[in-house]
């Protein structure tokens, strides 16, 4: 998930599961502060985590650059993404349409 330890998502789940966290900034405390808009991301958060795959990803990505987020999240996950989205991330626009 991207955020840090203290991040009110990673605080809220923390006592049912383990969480790991990722923030680009490295200025935010975080488990890895790798950066996920990359194409590589999936490969650096698997490298980071000895190929351990999460079961979720909950993340809130910027907007302008969410499908590249949302998809590196599904690739990694082994059970379901969860991403805080206004409802028009759905519309099939032209970078987005044959994804949805």
């Amino acid at each position: 998930m991207c955020g840090g330890p203290t991040d009110a998502v990673a605080t809220r789940l923390r006592s049912t599961c383990e969480i790991l966290t990722n923030d680009v900034s490295s200025g935010r405390p975080a488990d890895t502060n790798l950066d996920a808009s990359l194409e590589l991301f999936p490969e650096n958060f698997l490298a980071a985590y000895s190929g351990k795959r999460p079961e979720w990803v909950v993340i809130s990505p910027p907007y302008s650059r969410a499908l590249t987020f949302v998809k590196a999240a599904m690739s990694l996950a082994t059970k379901g993404v969860a991403f805080k989205m206004p409802i028009f991330f759905l519309e099939p626009c032209a970078d987005r349409g044959g994804w949805l």
